[in-house]
């Protein structure tokens, strides 16, 4: 580790109510709440989709309007380019906890209620908003009609311009990207992201083996289906070849068969032109030029994952994991590989390993998805990821 820098990454999960950001203390599953999250960042946030080919035309229409009530917001996120706030992480123990994916209540549930949205008509078009009780300070999303189609133009009073509609292949999420001129902090992204509310609610218990995963200690969200990583708009080689060697380190360590973590089938892909980072249909590795998401000069991000669940089954439905290479330069690493590794630990399902000894202050269980320098994965690391995706009739370690 570089003397004078606190390395990080960034972890964003979309669950009902459930909002984690590495970087930001974790969100409140309570219903009475309904906060974005707010990047105050260096740089242009256009850098965010450079080179993406997204969709402007929504899929929303007068006649499909039914199939959207009933949903509720899994992110709201915004990306801006000025620094308006000061950081509260001083030491390293305030970094882990700022980013912990520890469960902090062993026997509660995550989710405590939903909020239905519904389209309801008005003068001016159309608003996208709940009216669930507990859930009135949820914000109202504003459409227009034009041509049948309702465009997303606004939400409470900041003017919006849609930028790429997105509808999963499941039918259980959608997302909008747009941008506002917002008259105080200037040119921003405005993610948002809605899934269908779940007819039953699946009851979470915390400590069910002892590793962290990405919605608490033992609770194993995963994939069950294989995942196909995107290497999306990257087109330097090296770069290539490092994040693939990231991905692929974990193959290796837990000996399964090429192409596989375990039980778990993946691919590789470049793809030269790929949707914005919002898209529910794609599970996209991006390097970004020219944005920084730290907040301090002696904090540096590394890298920022974004992982959605369906909320009845906890199945992995999409990542899209962001990659900063003028971090990784004022970090003064050679190689992409260690951070690549730990971001893909997170697109599998594995949360941040921060566990130390409450009397000597030593990490207990040493670990890539801890920010104690260690960038190789441990056999913590393959117990982990192996009780998601255990290999049949084989005994590790």
């Amino acid at each position: 580790m570089q003397p004078g820098l606190k390395f990080s990454c960034r972890l964003l999960l979309f669950f009902p109510l459930l909002l984690i950001a590495c970087g930001s203390p974790k969100g409140d599953s309570r219903k009475s709440k309904a906060k974005a999250t707010v990047y105050f960042l260096k740089g242009d946030p256009k850098e965010m989709i450079r080179g993406t080919s997204p969709d402007p035309e929504s899929f929303i229409t007068l006649d499909n309007l039914q199939q959207w009530q009933g949903f509720g917001i899994r992110e709201f996120e915004m990306y801006r380019s000025k620094n308006l706030t000061q950081s509260e992480v001083n030491s390293q123990a305030d970094l882990e906890a700022a980013n912990s994916t520890s469960a902090p209540n062993q026997d509660e549930d995550k989710v405590s209620g939903f909020e239905d949205y519904q389209f309801v008509k008005t003068e001016t078009g159309y608003d996208y908003r709940t009216n669930t009780s507990g859930f009135e300070k949820f914000p109202v999303f504003h459409f227009s009609l034009r041509n049948n189609r309702l465009e997303l133009t606004g939400v409470r009073d900041l003017p919006l311009q849609a930028i790429h509609y997105s509808y999963a292949a499941n039918g259980r999420s959608l997302s909008i990207l747009a941008s506002a001129q917002d008259p105080e902090y200037g040119w921003e992204l405005i993610a948002i992201t809605f899934s269908r509310n779940p007819k039953s609610i699946p009851r979470i218990f915390a400590g069910v083996t002892p590793y962290e995963y990405l919605l608490g200690t033992g609770i194993e969200a995963k994939w069950n289906k294989p995942a196909n990583f995107l290497l999306c708009g990257i087109s330097d080689p090296k770069v290539q070849t490092d994040i693939r060697a990231g991905i692929d380190a974990w193959s290796l360590a837990t000996k399964s068969a090429p192409g596989s973590i375990g039980s778990l089938r993946y691919q590789i892909t470049v793809a030269e032109v790929a949707k914005p980072f919002t898209d529910l249909n794609q599970n996209c590795i991006t390097y970004v030029q020219n944005y920084r998401f730290e907040k301090q000069e002696e904090y540096v991000e590394l890298g920022h994952t974004k992982v959605l669940f369906d909320p009845e089954t906890l199945d992995i439905l999409d990542t899209h994991v962001f990659l900063f290479p003028d971090a990784v330069r004022r970090a003064a690493q050679s190689s992409l590989i260690p951070t690549a590794t730990h971001e893909i630990g997170h697109a599998l399902g594995l949360g941040h390993e921060f566990r130390r000894d409450p009397k000597t202050g030593v990490i207990l269980y040493p670990s890539v998805m801890g920010y104690d320098g260690i960038e190789t994965i441990t056999r913590w690391d393959i117990k982990a990821v192996l009780s998601l995706y255990p290999i049949e009739n084989k005994v590790v370690f």
